[in-house]
């Protein structure tokens, strides 16, 4: 499931496991709920979906009228008292689905076992730290008893950005910054106690 589907669905109040666990493991979709909840809000007000009135239209025509010269005067748009559903609904869909274009956007090669991985990570700046959409290529899922974990690193000091087991437009969040911690690197680790990176690198901008 990707953030469009889940947004979708919360729309809907169609929330089901899938989009509970999908939710659970995305601090995107969950960043954006709040957002979510008011476009429901503002979609479930009557005024949202009154017709305006006739009146209406003569009020913005006369107020055009008086700045646009004469040779240029606007003409009276026959769908202008049309109900405002459709205006409504575009801008809520505006609201859900915009993304801002990525602050950076690095290639993340693959290494070791994995040459034949091709990846990429876009990243946004954000005041709490770097959130990531992390894209790869020819990288098979992790398997039984192991993850994939993203690190950040600038020498020794690594951060976890967090783990996953596929490879499809993975979204992950670190609490620094890229520009203290350059290094972007993916490990494949099984599921045990130790915290540190494994030895088995998979990505690695080097």
């Amino acid at each position: 499931m990707n953030h469009e589907d889940f947004r979708a669905a919360y729309l809907a109040s169609q929330v089901g496991p899938e989009e509970r666990s999908h939710l659970a493991g995305c601090s995107t979709c969950r960043s954006m709920v709040p957002d979510l909840d008011a476009t429901m809000a503002l979609l479930r007000d009557p005024v949202i979906w009154d017709e305006p009135s006739p009146a209406l239209e003569d009020r913005v025509v006369a107020g055009l009228e008086a700045t646009v010269p004469k040779r240029h005067k606007p003409r009276r748009w026959v769908w202008f008292a049309a109900p405002v559903a459709g205006a409504a609904l575009a801008v809520a869909a505006w609201m859900v689905t915009r993304a801002p274009d990525p602050d950076w956007v690095v290639d993340l090669p693959g290494v070791q076992q994995a040459v034949a991985a091709v990846g990429t990570v876009e990243g946004w700046n954000e005041a709490s730290g770097t959130r990531m959409v992390v894209k790869v290529n020819n990288l098979a899922s992790a398997p039984d008893g192991f993850v994939y974990e993203f690190w950040m690193s600038e020498g020794a000091a690594h951060v976890s950005a967090g783990t996953f087991r596929h490879t499809d437009g993975v979204e992950l969040w670190a609490g620094v910054s890229r520009g203290d911690y350059p290094r972007l690197w993916v490990t494949l680790e099984p599921l045990d106690e130790d915290t540190a990176p494994s030895r088995q690198v998979v990505l690695d901008t080097g």
